[in-house]
């Protein structure tokens, strides 16, 4: 679904140009038509039997977040969307490259980047509030050069059809949150390029964390204040269980 709906709004602003001209009856007008289009050519498995109502929900929400993302670019005064631009850059451990999910650009220059998940929206408010952002910080990273400014950093959560944005007015509509540490952007992006430091310290001495579920963090584990703080598991969306090992119920 989340990557349906990324399509639609790919599809979306390729033929929409001229935001600020875009009716919100005529945004969701465009999108019941093209999201019925997009699941009979990408998303067939909501065409089955007994999946009707599904189909008719996600429908239901993807116009709702096709609306509300209009509304927020066009009351922050957008002039141009950009949608699933790459980028590419340095750090201080060399080369690093993403494609970032939106890039908006209002009539003063100015510069918001945009992440499109399907949920999770109080999971993305703690990450900002909890300065645990580094996939956004690194789209900022990226693109500063280019922009010579830090852009502003938001999420849009589709199912929730809300804007989710740290420490800005960019958008004036949206949720903001800032950190609780009070730290800046440029302030964690120095904690991310330390915190990388140590760990390839560790990996060249031949120390490599594994940080699943049944182990517990020790006095190797932690960056120190002037780096990120670590979870003590991280392997919720781990594609690769089987390098870890089993738990005794497998």
């Amino acid at each position: 679904k989340g990557t349906l709906a990324h399509e639609l709004f790919e599809r979306f602003f390729g033929a929409h140009k001229a935001i600020d001209s875009i009716t919100l009856s005529e945004a969701e007008q465009w999108a019941r038509g093209a999201t019925e289009s997009l699941i009979e050519e990408k998303g067939a498995v909501l065409l089955v039997p007994g999946r009707q109502s599904e189909k008719e929900d996600f429908i239901a929400i993807v116009i709702r977040a096709v609306r509300e993302l209009v509304g927020h670019l066009q009351s922050a005064d957008v002039v141009k969307v950009e949608m699933e631009k790459e980028l590419s850059g340095k750090f201080v451990g060399g080369g690093v490259r993403g494609t970032v999910d939106l890039i908006a650009t209002n009539s003063s220059g100015e510069c918001a980047i945009v992440d499109i998940k399907w949920g999770g929206f109080e999971y993305r408010r703690k990450s900002l509030v909890e300065s645990r952002y580094l996939q956004l910080a690194i789209y900022a990273q990226l693109a500063r050069p280019a922009l010579e400014q830090w852009p502003a950093l938001g999420y849009f959560i589709v199912r929730d059809a809300r804007m989710l944005v740290l420490d800005s007015p960019y958008f004036p509509n949206a949720v903001v949150e800032q950190p609780e540490n009070g730290e800046s952007l440029l302030e964690f992006w120095q904690r991310a390029e330390q915190t990388w430091k140590w760990r390839k310290k560790q990996i060249e001495s031949g120390l490599v964390e594994v940080t699943v579920t049944g182990t517990e963090p020790d006095d190797d584990s932690g960056a120190g204040e002037s780096g990120l703080p670590m979870p003590e598991t991280f392997d919720a969306f781990d594609d690769y269980t089987v390098l870890t090992g089993w738990d005794e119920r497998s």
